[in-house]
């Protein structure tokens, strides 16, 4: 995951009732409890830029589900990149 938000809300819940994606996030659970060894953890997105990349080309989509069968040809660079690991600087703020 590359959202550190969405790996909290799944970890607490039992205590987002009242939120507005609580049901979506139960659903989540519900959906990795079915796989069994299912292990949920922050990834910054230098480490995964397959997923950050996918996750930013998601908001051009309709709000509905989408499956694909093969990774769209513009991400097959990032597949190879992640693949072999490769080192990307992470920016960040220092005042």
């Amino acid at each position: 995951m590359d959202a550190t938000v969405v790996v909290s809300f799944v970890q607490q819940v039992g205590t987002l009732s009242c939120h507005p994606l609580a049901a979506l996030v139960q659903s989540c659970c519900v959906l990795m409890k079915r796989i069994g060894n299912c292990h949920l953890a922050h990834v910054y997105r230098e480490m995964n830029v397959v997923a950050d990349r996918m996750a930013n080309w998601s908001f051009n989509l309709d709000l509905e589900v989408s499956y694909l069968d093969e990774a769209p040809s513009w991400v097959s660079s990032f597949l190879e990149d992640d693949f072999l690991r490769v080192v990307r600087p992470r920016l960040i703020c220092s005042s």
